[in-house]
Order: structure tokens, then C-alpha cells, then sequence
């Protein structure tokens, strides 16, 4: 009976350990974001990320409109996690300007482009090449370090 009652008490002390944990996380995504308004993620280093950058027109696939490696990573402005890889996606875009064509679509907004996509979870990042042809596609977090590996997986090297 004592080692029931032992056991509940663990399960509801874990419980309550995770949920304070998970909102304590979710303070700080938050403030780790900034503030988004028009489209824009403005983060606490300054730089703005485009939240989406193709309301209502379609994602370009014609060569000419996709001179660069591009990288679309599929998410939602309210989700945590998406907001983690939009600090990734930032850096990617400050540091490999003119090499690398980085977007943020947020599939709440944007219902269109996650089905033209199949998109099946967020976030979603799709690796296309210079032509639009889709080369590799990762569900869920993944880190700069990561991103670029995969890159030079595929051949492409943002370093040289």
C-alpha cells in the first residue's frame, strides 16, 4: 500500500516538474524571439527575419527567380520550436548573404504552400537547389552546424 502511494506521489511530482519546466521554456522562446509584426521577426540581436515571405503568391520555381541554394523552413509563428530554428535561420541568413536563400513560411498563414509541400509536421526544412528541385527535407529542430553538414552532403559548401 506505502509503495502505491510512494509511486503516485513520484508520478505527480514529475508531472508538475515538466509542466513548470515547459512553461519556464516557453518564457524564454519567447523572449528569445523579440517581437513579430508586418511579416518580421525582429530578435533581440536587431536583425529582422521574414516571417513569410510569400503571402499570397506562390513559392517561385523558375530558375531565374532562384539564382541561390535555398532553404524554406516550414513552421508556425506561435510554435516553440519554430521559433527556436528561426534564430538559426536568421544566422544562416545574416552570415551566408548572396549564398544561400533562407525563408520562414508559417503554414497557419500560409495553408497553401504547407500542401503544395506535404507538409506533414512543423517545422519542416526543405533543402532545394539553384533550379527549385527539392534535394533533402528534415522534420523537427535541426541546428546550424547540422544544416550546413547536410549542405556539403549534397555538394554544396557555404565555407569555401
Amino acid at each position: 500500500m506505502k509503495k502505491k502511494l510512494k509511486t503516485k506521489l513520484i508520478r505527480i511530482v514529475i508531472m508538475i516538474a515538466i509542466i513548470i519546466a515547459l512553461a519556464e521554456f516557453q518564457k524564454y522562446m519567447k523572449n528569445q524571439c523579440g517581437t513579430c509584426t508586418d511579416g518580421t521577426c525582429k530578435t533581440p540581436s536587431g536583425h529582422g527575419l521574414i516571417i513569410n515571405p510569400f503571402p499570397p503568391k506562390p513559392i517561385p520555381t523558375k530558375t531565374s527567380e532562384l539564382p541561390l541554394p535555398r532553404l524554406i523552413d516550414f513552421g508556425a509563428g506561435k510554435c516553440v520550436t519554430c521559433k527556436t530554428m528561426n534564430v538559426v535561420l536568421e544566422e544562416l541568413s545574416s552570415e551566408y548573404t548572396n549564398r544561400l536563400d533562407v525563408h520562414f513560411v508559417d503554414v497557419w498563414e500560409n495553408k497553401e504552400a504547407g500542401k503544395e509541400y506535404s507538409i506533414r509536421m512543423i517545422p519542416t526544412q526543405v533543402f532545394l537547389d539553384a533550379d527549385g528541385n527539392e534535394l533533402f527535407r528534415h522534420e523537427g529542430y535541426i541546428s546550424k552546424e547540422d544544416i550546413l553538414k547536410k549542405w556539403a552532403e549534397l555538394g554544396i559548401n557555404f565555407n569555401e
